[in-house]
């Protein structure tokens, strides 16, 4: 039997879930909405999201690459490995 893939369409990957490393609470991001920032801290437990430093900058170049793949002419998809 072969392997079997999901196939998530890029616009499907609007929402980004961080995770709190102390409390794992959930914290869902908007990647359409650059006019809203990312969260500095868990909004349960007060931990910083960002302790090595680097973390909006990630996430803006993903956002960033989110929008030009969204925005593309092709119909884009990423294929996830099913287990």
């Amino acid at each position: 039997m072969g392997e079997k893939y999901l196939m998530i369409p890029v616009q499907d990957l609007r929402h980004l879930e961080l995770f709190c490393k102390n409390c794992q609470t959930g914290v869902v991001l908007d990647l359409a909405d650059s006019g809203k920032g990312f969260p500095k801290q868990c909004p349960t437990c007060g931990a910083e999201f960002d302790r090595l430093g680097g973390l909006p900058e990630i996430l803006g170049r993903y956002r960033r690459f989110y929008e030009d793949l969204a925005k593309a002419p092709v119909n884009a998809r990423f294929r996830v490995k099913e287990e």
